[in-house]
């Protein structure tokens, strides 16, 4: 309900659930919760202790119909004092029509053993899913639902991710029928980073859809491909080239190559009021990437070379770092690293290695000089620092460009001494 009296609208009016769960130590079997404007099950960031001890077995939620809401919805307090999703068993699940039928929210949760039928989005945020059925439209979708028609999004997505990793394992999806349905979706289709693990899926009249975008499918089994072998599978010219052994994209707008790959996030922090945007250009396939937010990521091949349009022509200073874009690939130091040039109007600069690892924002300010713990030495041309086994660069004098060899999860840190 919404509160209609501004002394009574607080969260418990303006998102009444079914359960509003805060306590730690709760078990939850053989409920039902139906029919609600907000939510379900909501578990509002119950706070941990030792021995928490949630359990939530065989549960049923349907018909709550709120944008904002979900029919199990698992909220983080966004701090170290929150429950670890991931410690419980969320298991026996029959949701339906929900707008949402189960959200981790800033979570890391699994889903087991579950039905969800006939939601708008059936599962959606840091949520993994095994041994289960997702069904996008059942015979039991009604027509209309708390007073307005369906439209085609209802049923429309199995899961939908965002910005996380999730493991989908023996699940069968049915009835999601394209182009209006996808049994797994990217949420914003560009920049979100999803990370998929699939085996063991099984599609009933249902077809996947892949958007562009740097979402990537470490398909196990070959079940999600229809290999029946290890692949991978990606969607965009930003993931893979030419020199790999990857299909034709498909009608689906899918490209499935073989084995595993890896590609790497190419962060360079800077002063945004100075070059609000930097192009990267890749040497293998020319395709240009541009970064125009903070930091600003761009995806890179490994071992490969990588062209900047600025750098210290008009920045003082950056941080440049790489980042796995998954855990999916080779870990050796050969493909973990690429060549990354800049423009560099003359020598006087220093090349710093920062001292935390993964941290591409360490260093960047000047009264962090103590992060800067290793000033780098000039390598004697480009094959050199090619060669080198330790960290270096190299400056072309001639075409005042700045060469960097970045290593995963390793700073470096540039700055103008002029």
């Amino acid at each position: 309900q919404t509160a209609t009296n501004g002394i009574l609208s607080t969260q418990h009016d303006e998102r009444a659930a079914g359960y509003w769960i805060t306590g730690k130590n709760n078990i939850f079997r053989g409920n039902s919760a139906a029919g609600g404007q907000f939510g379900g099950f909501w578990f509002d960031k119950p706070k941990a202790d030792a021995n928490y001890a949630l359990v939530f077995e065989n549960n049923t939620v349907h018909s709550h119909g709120s944008s904002d809401g979900a029919g199990l919805w698992l909220q983080s307090g966004w701090d170290s004092n929150t429950i670890d999703y991931n410690r419980m068993k969320f298991k026996g699940l029959t949701a339906y029509k929900n707008s949402r039928g189960f959200w981790a929210d800033g979570v890391t949760a699994t889903l087991d053993s579950s039905v969800l039928a006939d939601n708008r989005v059936a599962m959606t945020g840091n949520a993994n899913i095994t041994s289960s059925v997702v069904i996008g439209r059942s015979a039991n979708l009604d027509s209309t639902y708390r007073g307005f028609a369906y439209s085609d999004r209802w049923g429309g997505v199995g899961i939908d991710l965002y910005n996380n990793r999730s493991d989908v394992t023996d699940v069968t999806f049915i009835n999601f029928p394209a182009p209006d349905a996808n049994p797994i979706n990217s949420s914003a289709c560009r920049n979100e980073s999803v990370r998929v693990r699939t085996k063991g899926l099984r599609f009933v009249n249902a077809e996947m859809s892949y958007c562009k975008g740097d979402t990537l499918f470490e398909d196990v089994d070959g079940s999600l491909s229809g290999t029946g072998k290890p692949s991978t599978v990606v969607s965009d010219p930003l993931m893979y080239t030419s020199k790999e052994p990857c299909t034709s994209p498909s009608p689906s707008g899918a490209v499935v190559c073989d084995g595993k790959m890896d590609q790497l996030y190419v962060f360079v922090q800077r002063d945004l009021r100075l070059a609000s945007r930097v192009t990267m250009t890749r040497a293998i396939d020319g395709l240009t990437q541009d970064m125009d937010y903070f930091p600003g990521f761009a995806i890179a091949l490994p071992g490969g070379e990588h062209t900047l349009d600025k750098g210290l022509d008009v920045l003082p200073s950056l941080n440049l770092y790489i980042a796995p874009a998954s855990s999916i690939g080779s870990s050796a130091s050969l493909s973990s690293r690429i060549v990354v040039n800049l423009p560099a109007p003359d020598a006087k600069f220093r090349v710093y290695r920062g001292a935390i690892d993964g941290c591409y924002t360490c260093g960047f300010n000047a009264t962090l000089a103590s992060y800067r713990n290793e000033l780098l030495m000039s390598a004697a041309d480009q094959t050199a620092l090619l060669t080198a086994d330790g960290d270096a660069y190299f400056y072309d004098s001639s075409a005042k460009r700045l060469y960097l060899i970045l290593k995963r999860d390793k700073p470096v840190f540039l700055e103008r001494t002029n």
